[in-house]
């Protein structure tokens, strides 16, 4: 997946990219804010059996979308968050749009 940046954040662009190791410990920080119950052991888990993406600002994650692949014909998506300050700017639209390209039409 190419890198997209966002115009409106030039000094500090925001970047979609594949969800990396790296970035699982803002992914848990993600869901601590929103209070989901998930540790860290979770986030591994869903990274080793699924497909991420994250956006990310200035080297802080600040959003997550997961899908994991069945078959030819299914996949499901979750652990879409985004973080307060950056919700309503269409951040939760970019990572599932990115989800949707993943799925190749499941």
């Amino acid at each position: 997946m190419a890198i997209e940046h966002d115009t409106d954040t030039v000094s500090n662009p925001m970047e979609l990219m594949k969800l990396e190791t790296r970035h699982l410990p803002g992914a848990l920080k993600l869901s601590q804010e929103m209070g989901w119950p998930y540790r860290l052991e979770d986030w591994e888990f869903a990274a080793t059996v699924g497909r991420g993406l994250v956006l990310e600002q200035a080297g802080q994650v600040i959003g997550t979308a997961m899908s994991w692949i069945y078959g030819k014909a299914f996949a499901t998506v979750g652990m879409i968050i985004v973080t307060g300050p950056a919700q309503g700017g269409g951040n939760g639209s970019r990572l599932f749009d990115g989800l949707l390209e993943a799925a190749q039409g499941r």
